[in-house]
């Protein structure tokens, strides 16, 4: 693998970056503030930062450049994919991250990206892959249509755990019904 010198690369056009890896300072790297994930244990993160200064980081995170609307690179990254590492290695205090750069994806795609994140992440708390499950099916205009739900399963990265939180998902309008009754 060839990692790009962010210095070199930013005199490419954009589409160039593309599928690059380059190390990237942290303080250019913004997280995503729509990360369905809110919650992470500081001891792991503080655990995760030692190990990653001991013996470098293990994978690269992903990013999306910011670009202003000339189509020119605003100066800093969106962090798609390795927040942990990200709050870690702030933690720590390292100065850049290995981060493969990729083009924004639209804006459903991206959507189905963030959510198979939550679903895949094994040691996350059923009740919160439920609420960002639940996110994602409102903002994909599909909430109030579970004949729609099992078309998405694969796309959002439903798993073994899908027919659970659906289960519970379509359970959820009904006992908000019950609590609201006089």
């Amino acid at each position: 693998m060839t990692i790009e010198d962010l210095d070199t690369l930013v005199l490419k056009p954009i589409k160039e970056w593309y599928g690059t890896v380059s190390n990237i300072p942290i303080h250019l790297i913004k997280p995503d503030p729509d990360n369905l994930r809110k919650e992470f244990d500081e001891e792991d993160l503080a655990d995760l930062g030692k190990n990653m200064k001991s013996i470098g980081q293990l994978d690269e995170i992903t990013v999306f450049p910011i670009v202003s609307k000339n189509d020119t690179w605003a100066g800093f990254f969106d962090l798609h994919d390795g927040e942990r590492r990200w709050r870690a290695a702030n933690m720590v205090g390292l100065r850049t991250l290995r981060a493969k750069i990729m083009p924004r994806p639209s804006g459903e795609e991206l959507l189905c990206k963030r959510i198979s994140r939550v679903l895949q992440t094994r040691f996350l708390a059923p009740e919160k892959k439920v609420e960002g499950l639940e996110k994602t099916l409102a903002e994909l205009g599909i909430l109030d249509k579970p004949e729609m739900w099992e078309s998405y399963r694969e796309k959002l990265g439903g798993g073994q755990e899908w027919p659970q939180l659906v289960r519970v998902l379509s359970l959820r309008p009904k006992v908000r019904k019950m609590e609201n009754a006089p």
